[in-house]
């Protein structure tokens, strides 16, 4: 756990919408990334995985399905804005939800195994409950 795990899933990051739930997310990497880095999304909302593939994530006023992201290089997610994963539900309801939530952000310019290898998987995990507003 970084110092920045803390702040990756405020208190107040939790709200129904017209189509579902929106979950605000920060990084908890130091350095503004691609949305390319946005790598793993494991959620649990209420004990129920939520299927990345039914994911929209919203970043810099643009919406994107999650399995798009691999190619959002010219989309930054910078550290100090939110990206907000919208989650379909078809009664989406206020009050307490227990979120859980695996993040990894894959960091390009840290390459593990040399100049060929893969870039490192920064994890995050979350698990708390939120008031839905």
């Amino acid at each position: 756990m970084g110092p920045l795990d803390k702040d990756v899933v405020r208190d107040d990051a939790l709200s129904a919408t017209a189509e579902g739930y929106a979950l605000e997310i920060h990084s908890h990497w130091y350095r503004a990334l691609p949305l390319t880095s946005l790598a793993v999304v494991e959620l649990e909302l209420d004990g129920e995985r939520i299927d990345p593939a039914e994911l929209v994530v919203e970043a810099n006023g643009k919406r994107f399905r999650f399995e798009e992201l691999a190619e959002r290089y010219d989309e930054w997610w910078f550290t100090t804005d939110p990206v907000t994963l919208h989650i379909p539900a078809a009664d989406p309801r206020r009050g307490e939800h227990h979120v859980e939530l695996e993040l990894g952000l894959r960091i390009p310019y840290l390459l593990i195994g040399g100049p060929d290898g893969e870039p490192l998987l920064a994890s995050s995990h979350t698990d708390k409950t939120l008031v839905c507003a």
